[in-house]
């Protein structure tokens, strides 16, 4: 494994350019985001959690996680549930946003850096001197 101080400071950059550089594809954006955080935290195996703290910070449905989200919405609240459910839904990007009342809502670029500026404030914080 890798100086764990040397591995921060390589995932601050990483995730730096990716938020410097995020474009329009939303699915593209949020698969680099993820994967770098991922590969830190598989690697570091340290108590950050940077790809949880993510889905904590903005809950991000994919459309494979989006059939069960349905399925479940349909058992408990009734087909009439997803009325209310994708009404704030424009783009089908296969990407989306659960918003504080259950509902989806389009990806916005936002959502990306919000996620990025925690997880790096994250790995500064916990950087050792």
């Amino acid at each position: 494994m890798k100086n764990l101080n040397k591995l921060k400071k390589e995932t601050i950059k990483k995730l730096e350019e990716l938020k410097d550089n995020l474009g329009y594809d939303n699915e593209e954006n949020y698969c680099n985001m993820i994967n770098t955080m991922i590969d830190y935290d598989n690697e570091a195996q340290d108590n950050l959690y940077l790809y949880d703290t993510t889905q904590d910070l903005v809950e991000f449905v994919d459309d494979e996680t989006l059939e069960y989200y349905i399925d479940y919405q349909i058992k408990n609240f009734g087909k009439d549930r997803l009325f209310y459910m994708f009404n704030n839904v424009n783009n089908v990007c296969g990407l989306y946003v659960v918003d504080g009342y259950g509902n989806l809502r389009d990806v916005e670029k936002d959502d990306f850096i919000y996620c990025i500026d925690e997880a790096i404030t994250e790995l500064k914080e916990s950087l050792e001197n």
